[in-house]
């Protein structure tokens, strides 16, 4: 909820899903002061037989007027057997808005990974770095650099099929499953 005036909230995820996972991802944002921003920027690279599903909510209440709202879902189908499921919704009772939502559900371009091979990367390589090169939008909106770079390092080495567990961690068992 954004309730007093120039209050602003930035959402971002990126999923990485494979196997049978199935990853849910529901947002509300609720526009109540005036002059308020919102961005919301989801990314899902979606593998195998994993499932994949957004809907994201941009309320704009009566009085909000000069809000702004950018909702945004791309989600990237590495196999044919992987479904992605996408619901951007705007709902506004305001005049004086810049609101906008989108949504794309795609597979690799087969254009990028020739042009890559023809350069001597092998395939199972460049579809790996056009995946990564697909979630980097979101991590380059990650503010603090050694964080930024270590979800890189964490997503290169989930692509590659390789399990890294962080030291510490209480999802460690969870993961593991």
């Amino acid at each position: 909820r954004l309730n007093g005036e120039q209050a602003e909230v930035n959402t971002y995820g990126a999923v990485v899903a494979d196997g049978k996972e199935r990853v849910d991802n529901n947002l509300l944002i609720d526009h109540i002061g005036e002059g308020c921003t919102s961005d919301m920027l989801y990314k899902y690279v979606l593998d195998d037989n994993a499932v994949g599903a957004f809907a994201g909510k941009v309320l704009v209440e009566p009085g909000a007027q000069h809000t702004q709202s950018q909702q945004t879902n791309d989600n990237l189908c590495v196999s044919q057997h992987a479904r992605a499921f996408a619901q951007p919704m705007l709902e506004i009772y305001a005049d004086d808005v810049k609101c906008n939502h989108g949504s794309t559900v795609g597979k690799l371009d087969a254009n990028a990974l020739f042009y890559m091979q023809q350069r001597g990367v092998p395939e199972k390589e460049a579809s790996l770095l056009l995946q990564h090169a697909f979630i980097n939008d979101v991590l380059q909106r990650i503010k603090m650099e050694t964080l930024r770079d270590r979800l890189s390092y964490l997503i290169e080495q989930r692509f590659r099929g390789n399990s890294i567990h962080c030291k510490g961690c209480r999802m460690v068992d969870y993961c593991r499953k």
